[in-house]
C-alpha cells in the first residue's frame, strides 16, 4: 500500500524584520514553498522568507506523489520596525572643530561613514578630522532586535591657509620696527592678535609692530573655516646709552 510522502519539519528562525530576511529549510528535499499572506511575507523557491508588514504568516513546505500532499507548516512573525526621527542639527563642520547633531528619537547609536573624513561620538558631537563629505548614520533598534537608521550627509570645510612671513628681521633696536605679512586671499579677513588677544583695528593683511611681543593672526574666509597661525616672535631690545 503506498503512502502520502513523509516530510521533515520546518526548521529556521521565527522571527525577520520588516524589510529584512531570514532563511528555513526541510531536509526533505524536492518541495514547494508557499506563503499563507504575501502581504505580511514572501517565501522565495529556496525558503527564504522576507519580511513586507508586521503580524503572523505561515508558511508551508509541500511534497506531492501519486497517493498525496504532505505540508508541513511554521509560523514566522514579521516584527515592526523602530520609529526613528530625522537627524536635525548643523550640517557642516570645521578641520578639528565640532558641532552637535541630534535624533528625537531615544536610545539610537551614532556611527560614521567614513572616520578618516569625521568622528562621531556618543552625544552627536561631530568632529571634523580632512575635508569632504561623510554620511553620520543614528540607529535605533526595538525590543524585538529590528533596527532603523536616519542619515544625514555632513561637510567637513576646510581651514583657511595662514601664515606669517615677516619682511624682515623679528629682532631689531628701540626705533625700530617690523611688516608682519600674513597669507592674502580674496575675501579674507583678519584680525591680528598679541599675547593671544586681538589687538584693536588690526584688520588688515600685514601689521606693522615696533614692540615686542608673540604675533598671531586669525583669518576668516569665505566658505572656508577661520584658522590661526603660528606665533611670530618681535623682540626689541633697547638702544645702547651713549
Amino acid at each position: 500500500v503506498n503512502a502520502a510522502p513523509v516530510v521533515a519539519a520546518i526548521t529556521g528562525t521565527g522571527n525577520v524584520c520588516v524589510g529584512s530576511a531570514t532563511p528555513l529549510s526541510d531536509a526533505t528535499l524536492g518541495g514547494a514553498w508557499s506563503s499563507s499572506n504575501t502581504s505580511v511575507a514572501t517565501v522565495s523557491t529556496s525558503g527564504i522568507v522576507n519580511g513586507v508588514s508586521p503580524g503572523p504568516v505561515t508558511i508551508a513546505y509541500s511534497i506531492t506523489n501519486s497517493c498525496g500532499t504532505t505540508t508541513p507548516t511554521t509560523t514566522v512573525t514579521v516584527n515592526a520596525l523602530p520609529v526613528v526621527a530625522p537627524v536635525t542639527g548643523s550640517l557642516n563642520a570645521c578641520i578639528a572643530g565640532t558641532n552637535t547633531l541630534s535624533d528625537a528619537s531615544p536610545l539610537g547609536v551614532w556611527s560614521s561613514g567614513n572616520t578618516a573624513i569625521a568622528t562621531i561620538n556618543t552625544s552627536g558631537v561631530e568632529t571634523g578630522v580632512s575635508a569632504g563629505t561623510v554620511l553620520i548614520s543614528y540607529t535605533v533598534t526595538n525590543i524585538s532586535g529590528c533596527s532603523k537608521t536616519a542619515v544625514a550627509t555632513t561637510t567637513v570645510n576646510p581651514l583657511v591657509p595662514v601664515s606669517i612671513t615677516p619682511a624682515s628681521s623679528t629682532t631689531f633696536c628701540t626705533g625700530g620696527y617690523v611688516l608682519l605679512n600674513a597669507t592674502t586671499g580674496t575675501g579674507y579677513h583678519y584680525q591680528w592678535q598679541v599675547g593671544g588677544f586681538d589687538i584693536s583695528g588690526a584688520t588688515s593683511s600685514g601689521y606693522v609692530s615696533n614692540y615686542s611681543g608673540s604675533f598671531t593672526v586669525v583669518i576668516t574666509g569665505t566658505g572656508l573655516c577661520t584658522n590661526t597661525s603660528g606665533a611670530v616672535n618681535v623682540v626689541v631690545n633697547p638702544s645702547p646709552i651713549v
